[in-house]
């Protein structure tokens, strides 16, 4: 395959599905193997990889700028949703989720980001929302 020898496209590769991987092992932590079979299931990972992929993004931001947690600059993250116009990222300490949030800082803060997700109303409805046909 040409993309094999491609090495910057086989990064984001790689990265998009890290994302996907973790989101679909969550989903599935979660809410039980039966949850690929839910009506929204391939919404809401695509959904979930989203979010992941715009943290992690922020968490190697931060990293490659060399910028100290509780320093003077913090690194922000969110999914802009076009439907609703409004950014969109999970946030543990307010029921809020429209808006901007911090990047993960290590491990720890993805693990919390994943629960987060995970009980987030926008991703429980996404779940049992049956797909609009599309054109074919």
């Amino acid at each position: 395959m040409q993309i094999m020898t491609q090495k910057d496209l086989r990064q984001i590769l790689d990265s998009i599905l890290i994302v996907i991987q973790l989101g679909a092992t969550w989903l599935e932590r979660v809410y039980g193997t039966e949850v690929v079979r839910r009506p929204g299931y391939r919404t809401t990972l695509i959904e979930v990889a989203i979010a992941l992929n715009a943290a992690l993004t922020g968490y190697g931001m931060r990293s490659r700028l060399n910028l100290a947690a509780g320093g003077e600059i913090e690194v922000a993250y969110g999914v802009y949703l076009l439907e609703e116009r409004l950014v969109w990222s999970p946030r543990g300490e307010n029921p809020d989720w429209f808006h901007l949030s911090a990047a993960p800082k290590d491990p720890d803060e993805f693990v919390i980001l994943c629960d987060l997700l995970m009980s987030c109303p926008r991703v429980i409805d996404l779940l049992d929302t049956t797909p609009k046909a599309g054109p074919h």
